[in-house]
């Protein structure tokens, strides 16, 4: 039998001023090669903390909605399910939303791993959202 592969996560970050280097991780993503892909984010409940924290304000709750859905959107059609891919990702993103780098996790299924390291980096507040998963 063949080996897992290793799985890879990185973080989404919410930086509504990128020079000021402070954020909150909003998301997370779980990828394993050859196409796995993991993703959860907040929800509404769990964003108006989010907004609240940054001292934005509330109108700009449904933007950084969309903003999020879109971002994990792109993120569940990741071709290249590696580290390497969301990195590169991240490279080509611009944006208040942030792919921070990636961290090898242990081998498994990425979506337990998500369910795992979700409320440990992410939290748990209002609704943690749920997940797409893409098998290649």
């Amino acid at each position: 039998p063949t080996p897992m592969q290793p799985c890879h996560y990185s973080l989404i970050q919410f930086r509504p001023d990128p020079a000021r280097e402070e954020g909150l991780n909003v998301g997370l993503v779980v990828v394993r090669a050859p196409g796995e892909v993991s993703v959860r984010t907040l929800h509404s409940e769990g964003l108006e903390g989010v907004i609240r924290r940054m001292g934005g304000a509330p109108t700009e709750l449904e933007r950084l909605a969309r903003s999020l859905r879109a971002f994990a959107t792109r993120l569940g059609q990741l071709g290249d399910a590696t580290a390497a891919g969301l990195n590169g990702f991240a490279a080509c993103e611009a944006g208040t939303l942030e792919l921070l780098p990636a961290h090898a996790v242990a081998s498994g299924d990425p979506g337990r791993i998500a369910e795992i390291l979700f409320p440990r980096l992410v939290g748990t507040e209002g609704d943690t959202g749920g997940r797409e998963i893409r098998r290649a």
